[in-house]
């Protein structure tokens, strides 16, 4: 690893955050608006769906469902058969036991309502329990389908309303035997299907609005879709936060946990980790970016780096070349030197040789 400022570890105290805002949008006065406004909806579904003593009964008359109640009066029969109480099983109790109360079972509740017969599983422990009408007045599949609807819609809004559907299966499952766990949680505490149906529309009525809401605001809008989706999270986690501050206080005021909005607790929880992913996401994003910019500037240093040295080879190169040329040229003056010193020899030894045949010239003539 290269040493100095690159690779100096300060660099990480200078990555800046500021840039999240790029990624978010703002709240303004109509958010805060639909926040209440739909936590608002939501704690009223499950303060008044899901409250613990029910609402009243509705009252067929003629006026009801929309001046539909003259024709349902007919459907309003007092002795239904699926409605038989047994010994030990009175009041709102005997629903949980009774195969025709259990919505898993619609049509064997039908089929009970056509031809006068009562079917479900003992609540002493007798197993299986059918009995007959024999002076019932059998009715046809139409106007049993209508008196059964009727029935369970009136019994859903009582204090006991309806248990949980697939009861009786469980039952049936346990040798025909309703399993203790199942009568505490309908009998005892009071956790029914009106109770979670309000949960169940608390949470569905929150998610509906909102998505609603940012889907018409932000349909022709330029803004980022990771933007949208953020605020869209936090606007749910408040709006989901704010109908269970109402729902924990009728956990209080019952002394009921069973009274809990489960399921909007589990959306809090999503919301929070989705929320705490998406800004670790964002800032890993951000620190990606700065360390590739990082890796850039490293690269351009090296190749600055790795081009000085070339240059500083060259130079190098160079002078070794000027060195080598004025050796060469001293060499030459050397040899040159060499030279007339040997042609001054060569013209000493010439006059020598000259002088020596002139003599020797001489003393031949003598």
């Amino acid at each position: 690893m290269m040493n100095g400022p690159i690779a100096d570890a300060s660099f990480f105290d200078d990555i800046s955050f500021n840039h999240l805002n790029d990624h978010t949008l703002p709240l303004d006065k109509w958010d805060w608006i639909m926040m209440v406004l739909s936590g608002s909806v939501g704690a009223l579904c499950d303060l008044v769906i899901g409250h613990p003593k029910g609402m009243e009964e509705p009252k067929i008359t003629n006026s009801s469902f929309g001046g539909l109640g003259e024709q349902l009066k007919q459907y309003d029969l007092k002795n239904n058969p699926i409605d038989y109480q047994e010994p030990g099983a009175f009041g709102g109790d005997h629903r949980l036991y009774s195969y025709g109360h259990d919505l898993f079972r619609f049509f064997e509740g039908v089929r009970q309502t056509m031809f006068g017969e009562y079917a479900g599983v003992s609540s002493v422990g007798w197993g299986e329990l059918v009995k007959e009408f024999p002076e019932y007045e059998q009715l046809d599949f139409g106007t049993a389908v209508i008196v059964n609807l009727l029935h369970l819609f009136k019994d859903f809004c009582t204090v006991r309303s309806l248990p949980l559907p697939g009861m009786t299966v469980l039952a049936n499952l346990n040798g025909d035997q309703m399993p203790a766990f199942a009568e505490k949680l309908y009998i005892d505490h009071g956790f029914n299907l009106r109770i979670v149906t309000g949960q169940a529309l608390s949470v569905a009525a929150i998610e509906i609005m909102l998505r609603v809401y940012l889907f018409l605001r932000y349909f022709n809008a330029d803004a980022p879709k990771e933007a949208i989706r953020s605020k869209r999270s936090k606007m749910l986690l408040f709006t989901h936060s704010f109908a269970m501050l109402f729902n924990l206080g009728k956990v209080a005021v019952t002394k009921n946990p069973f009274m809990l909005n489960v399921p909007q607790l589990l959306m809090i929880a999503k919301y929070c980790f989705q929320i705490a992913r998406d800004s670790m996401d964002l800032r890993k994003q951000l620190i990606s970016s700065k360390q590739l910019s990082f890796t850039g500037q490293e690269r351009d240093m090296l190749a600055l780096y790795d081009n000085a040295t070339t240059m500083n080879d060259i130079h190098s190169a160079y002078e070794e070349s000027i060195q080598d040329y004025a050796d060469i040229r001293n060499d030459q003056s050397i040899i040159i030197l060499h030279n007339d010193k040997i042609a001054e020899r060569i013209d000493d030894v010439a006059d020598t040789y000259s002088e020596v045949l002139r003599l020797l010239e001489r003393r031949k003539g003598e």
